[in-house]
């Protein structure tokens, strides 16, 4: 009963995080149900999932903010992320759980370092960096469920208007969330055994 208490808790305050922020959920739960004792993998599974909910929640609070413009500069970065999120899924059925919590962990204190000492990168907006960034947080988002940092560098390097940091972040994780449930189901993370 103590255990059920605890994940409703880390959803509500993940979930929180998320609805003020627009993103961050992964952040917050991923090294707390690490705690539990859940697998990475079966927190992935369920990060991906949730946040698909959290994320269409988000692209219904800030419709008014999509604009054609904007949803332009969010097709590479979302393209890239798609596809790269089917190589972090396979290198984190693949390699030692042990790297996959490293890689997930410097990518949580990556985003925490940033926060807290507001290191401000200063990004051209181009292609290029759409697509690297979109890359890196596929990657982030097939090994770990962690898909934000990424992001959240490249829109505050570029100093990103706030209509279009939240349409980017609401849309970019609404899809790659359902790239990451269609590719966790063909990979058998959602059987009942």
């Amino acid at each position: 009963m103590e255990i059920i208490i605890f994940l409703i808790l880390i959803g509500i305050f993940s979930g929180l995080i998320k609805g003020t922020t627009g993103f961050g959920s992964s952040l917050i739960a991923i090294p707390l149900l690490a705690l539990v004792a859940y697998n990475i993998n079966d927190i992935r599974t369920m990060m991906i999932t949730a946040n698909v909910v959290l994320n269409a929640i988000l692209i219904y609070e800030n419709r008014n903010y999509l604009q054609k413009e904007i949803i332009k500069k969010i097709i590479p970065i979302t393209l890239f992320g798609v596809i790269l999120t089917g190589v972090g899924l396979y290198a984190s059925e693949h390699i030692d759980t042990t790297i996959v919590k490293y890689i997930a962990g410097g990518l949580i204190f990556v985003a925490i370092f940033n926060k807290v000492f507001r290191f401000n990168l200063h990004i051209k907006d181009s292609l290029i960096n759409r697509i690297f960034f979109g890359s890196l947080s596929g990657l982030g988002n097939g090994i770990a469920s962690i898909d934000g940092p990424p992001i959240v560098f490249y829109l505050t390097g570029i100093d990103a208007e706030k209509a279009r940091f939240r349409s980017t972040f609401a849309v970019h994780f609404f899809v790659m969330g359902i790239i990451g449930i269609v590719l966790l189901y063909f990979n058998g993370s959602y059987s009942i055994t």
